[in-house]
C-alpha cells in the first residue's frame, strides 16, 4: 500500500484512505438529511446521473465513462426515463399509427380503447413495462403529470 495520501481519491487527515461507507455516512447523508433525503446511496448517485445525463441528451459514452461502467449497463441499468418522456414518445406512436388528431381536447372513449389494445398488443414487443406504473402514460392519460 502507498503511504502518501496524494495516492488515495480520498485521502483522511493521517494520509489513509477514506472508506467508501465512512464518506457516505460520516459526510454525505448528513447534508442529505435536512432534505429528507437520508436513504440515498451510491446506486441512487449513479442512476440520478444517468437520468439526468440522458434528459440533457448528453452523450451516453461520456456519462458512462465518468461512473466507470460501459454504455450498456448505463442504459439498461441506471437510465430512468421520465414520465413526461414517456408520454412525449406515446404521443408520437399514436399520431405516427392513428394520424393526428383532428380536434383538440380529450381523446372519446373509443379512442382511448382503441389506444389500449394497441398497447397490449406492443407491450410484449417493446417491453412496455409492468402495465400498472406506466398504463397511463400508454394511453395518453394527461392526468398523470
Amino acid at each position: 500500500m502507498d503511504p502518501e495520501p496524494e495516492a488515495y481519491v480520498f485521502a483522511g487527515e493521517q494520509g489513509t484512505p477514506v472508506w467508501r461507507d465512512t464518506l457516505l455516512y460520516d459526510h454525505i447523508r448528513p447534508k442529505l438529511k435536512p432534505l429528507g433525503l437520508e436513504w440515498v446511496d451510491f446506486q441512487v448517485c449513479r442512476a440520478t446521473h444517468a437520468s439526468i445525463g440522458h434528459r440533457l441528451r448528453l452523450d451516453p459514452k461520456v456519462t458512462a465513462d465518468q461512473r466507470g461502467n460501459g454504455v450498456g449497463v448505463a442504459i439498461e441499468e441506471y437510465t430512468k426515463t421520465s414520465l413526461k418522456d414517456r408520454a412525449i414518445a406515446a404521443k408520437k406512436l399514436e399520431e405516427a399509427v392513428l394520424g393526428k388528431p383532428k380536434v383538440v381536447g380529450m381523446p372519446s372513449e373509443e379512442l382511448l380503447n382503441g389506444m389500449q389494445a394497441f398497447s397490449v398488443l406492443l407491450s410484449p414487443l417493446f417491453g412496455a413495462g409492468d402495465g400498472v406504473r406506466t398504463r397511463d402514460v400508454q394511453l395518453g392519460n394527461p392526468g398523470v403529470f
